[in-house]
């Protein structure tokens, strides 16, 4: 375990919006100033460097990618962004780019075990893309809304899988919703 004193950052970044693992180090996401990486010293894996991701605008989501190496960013209004540990190649894919017209933020991320990509925005529901990948885009199989299934509420801010085959999702409405 370690700790490191984030106080500097949020006086210059504002709140923090989401916290993940990446390998051994953290990437500290921001509600409206990007995102940073905080790199282990080989010397002491107790220390930490701070390294700026190329991010501009705010970050709602962080997503590790399970079989490649790659962070999946949410912003706020900019697209989904997918980002290597490559020399940090980034990909910007705008929501005009995409196969189905977006007019919310992107609000939650999720890749199940069938490499589906799952987007959860404020306001337009739930887009599901079956074996997306940027390299070779994808067209979204299904949206879920209000209208066009059981979904309580169109702003969709979380998933989480469960141990059973059903992805918890967490929403703006007054109950929680699941998909099996």
């Amino acid at each position: 375990t370690f700790q490191y004193n984030v106080s500097e950052l949020i006086k210059s970044r504002g709140n923090i919006s989401c916290v993940i693992h990446d390998g051994k180090d953290l990437v500290i996401g921001f509600v409206q100033d990007g995102a940073v990486r905080l790199k282990a010293t080989p010397m002491d894996s107790r220390q930490y460097e701070i390294e700026d991701l190329p991010i501009q605008g705010g970050i709602i989501e962080l997503l590790k990618d399970q079989r490649q190496d790659i962070l999946w960013v949410a912003t706020d209004g900019k697209g989904i962004l997918a980002i290597s540990n490559d020399a940090y190649s980034y990909h910007n894919e705008l929501f005009s780019k995409l196969d189905i017209k977006l007019s919310a933020p992107v609000r939650a991320l999720y890749r199940d075990a069938d490499e589906t990509l799952w987007v959860g925005t404020k306001g337009n529901g739930i887009i599901s893309y079956p074996r997306f990948s940027f390299s070779g885009g994808g067209s979204p199989s299904h949206v879920y809304s209000v209208n066009t299934s059981a979904l309580s509420d169109n702003s969709v801010y979380c998933f989480t899988p469960s141990r059973r085959p059903i992805l918890w999702i967490g929403s703006d409405g007054k109950s929680l919703n699941y998909y099996s």
